[in-house]
């Protein structure tokens, strides 16, 4: 685009058919942040400019020390949807400068407001100069964890309830990753100084994001939260209390979306969310996705899942293989987590009231034992649906590279009733692919190290295999390798048939990352 200058070269653009413009300005919007190539486009024609402006302007950024010269141009008014404030200010009358504050009127769609990296917090003026914005709902705060703040506070005699907002999310910037060598973040404080807006706001919030070590866990398990219907807790968690969650979710009666993005810091090997304990109810019959890192089969959570369950992850999070070698001390500040193996998983699904008809999406974690395969059995039965389905299998002690193949197969033939799936993505383990740190370790070189060829071989005869006994449905397969590459990366093959049914497998180029803690990521706009 940056080489597009003439008009010709620009109106071939308005050539393109809506779905294949879709995707140019999708591309755009990914690779040029400034959307320079965008702005460009815009203003080829009436129709380009149509399909432009919402992209260009959907998320605007705006410098709170130059507020009052930095408002969106009236082009942009009807499309932003996300507005940043970023920076610090110059007097104390926050917003008062200029005319941002009666911008803000003109800004019918913007549902989300964050802070990032404000100076000194967010306080009481900096809300109350923004509620008037007409659909204002989602307030974001994100700060760098180092930070430390004066609780919130508001002034005597004040409504809570003037806020307008329906969901609070408190982003950390800089996630908790530890490895080799690296430097590590300091732990987190143990409050975030925004809870006296969001407790008090308990009543009507519906989305709710705070990291895990952060969140006042017993405060809010007193409180009722009769609207919220997603809770996203992250980063380090270190509650020992088992019955918090039982407690925290019987307060939630709409809850839909329960996601724990959280490590374990204290004395806790597993997520235990309700314990075996009758006097302990908690109304799930809303719950439609559940995140847990390390499950534990004695939970009587799953017991009660509802059949309309869409979304189901029992993730190694962090990832286990970082811990399933001898050098382990060097994740320091995490407890080492227990891995349910398939006999353990497979009580779990026999405790859930199946078959789940309306799941579209499994990830689970195990170590192989010897019933792995009424595992993946099981699976197909319970959820038969199945759009897009991720298994990290660790292997058995004394496993060979032909047992994982044999594995593989398995997989394969099992999973070959799940007519809908679309979307396989396999960890191995394989023996030859181990985890390693970038030390010497006594008995690493006890295994030989595959080459990136003979890797990629075996990923290919794998995804042809699993091809063949999958139905037509089933277009791509990912492959986690943690060692070989020198990094942990997912490699990606594309199932296509032919004439007759041929089936073609091709290697996509595109990899991505796996990570330490997958699941800690900036959080995006819940709406």
């Amino acid at each position: 685009m940056s080489n597009m200058k003439t008009g010709n070269d620009l109106s071939m653009f308005e050539k393109l058919p809506d779905e294949f413009l879709s995707l140019v300005i999708q591309t755009l919007v990914s690779e040029e942040p400034d959307g320079s190539s965008m702005k460009q486009l815009s203003l080829t024609s009436r129709r380009l400019r149509s399909r432009c402006l919402p992209a260009l302007f959907q998320q605007v950024s705006v410098d709170c020390a130059h507020h009052q010269t930095s408002v969106p141009p009236p082009a942009s008014w009807p499309f932003v949807r996300t507005l940043v404030l970023f920076g610090s200010f110059t007097t104390y009358s926050g917003f008062h400068m200029g005319n941002f504050l009666g911008t803000l009127l003109h800004l019918v769609m913007l549902r989300k407001i964050c802070f990032r990296n404000l100076k000194g917090g967010v306080c009481w003026l900096h809300l109350e100069q923004l509620c008037n914005t007409p659909a204002f709902r989602v307030l974001e705060i994100m700060e760098s964890s180092a930070f430390r703040r004066s609780d919130f506070w508001f002034p005597p005699d004040t409504c809570h309830t003037k806020f307008p907002l329906t969901g609070f999310i408190y982003t950390i910037q800089d996630p908790y990753v530890s490895d080799w060598n690296e430097n590590r973040r300091p732990a987190l404080p143990r409050r975030c100084y925004m809870a006296p807006l969001f407790l008090a706001l308990h009543q009507r919030l519906e989305v709710l994001h705070l990291p895990s070590a952060m969140a006042p866990l017993e405060q809010m398990a007193s409180l009722d939260w009769p609207s919220l219907r997603e809770l996203k807790l992250y980063d380090e968690h270190c509650e020992a209390d088992p019955n918090i969650f039982a407690r925290l979710c019987s307060r939630m009666p709409r809850l839909r979306i329960l996601d724990l993005r959280f490590f374990h810091t204290g004395p806790s090997t597993q997520t235990l969310i309700w314990a075996p304990d009758p006097s302990l109810t908690a109304p799930l019959s809303n719950i439609e996705t559940v995140y847990l890192p390390y499950p534990d089969p004695k939970d009587a959570l799953y017991a009660h899942l509802p059949s309309t369950l869409r979304k189901l992850h029992l993730v190694d999070c962090p990832r286990y293989y970082r811990f399933n070698v001898k050098l382990t001390e060097t994740i320091d500040g995490f407890t080492k987590p227990y891995l349910v193996t398939a006999s353990d998983l497979l009580g779990i699904f026999d405790e859930m009231p199946g078959p789940f008809t309306a799941l579209e999406q499994l990830e689970v974690a195990f170590k192989a034992d010897a019933n792995e395969r009424l595992l993946s059995r099981h699976i197909v039965t319970t959820f038969p649906n199945l759009r897009f389905l991720q298994l990290h299998r660790y292997r058995s002690e004394g496993e060979s590279e032909s047992d994982n193949e044999t594995a593989v197969e398995s997989i394969g033939h099992d999973i070959s009733d799940l007519l809908h799936l679309r979307h396989l993505r396999l960890y191995i383990n394989l023996p030859k692919d181990d985890f390693r740190y970038p030390v010497s370790e006594e008995g690493s070189c006890d295994t030989r190290v595959a080459s990136s060829e003979e890797l990629t071989d075996l990923f290919y005869g794998y995804a042809m295999t699993i091809a063949q006994n999958c139905g037509p449905a089933l277009h791509t397969i990912d492959f986690l390798s943690t060692w070989i590459y020198r990094r942990q990366v997912w490699t990606r093959w594309f199932i296509s048939r032919g004439g007759k049914g041929h089936i073609v497998v091709e290697r996509c180029r595109d990899e991505s990352g796996d990570f330490f803690l997958p699941s800690v990521c900036y959080l995006s706009d819940p709406s």
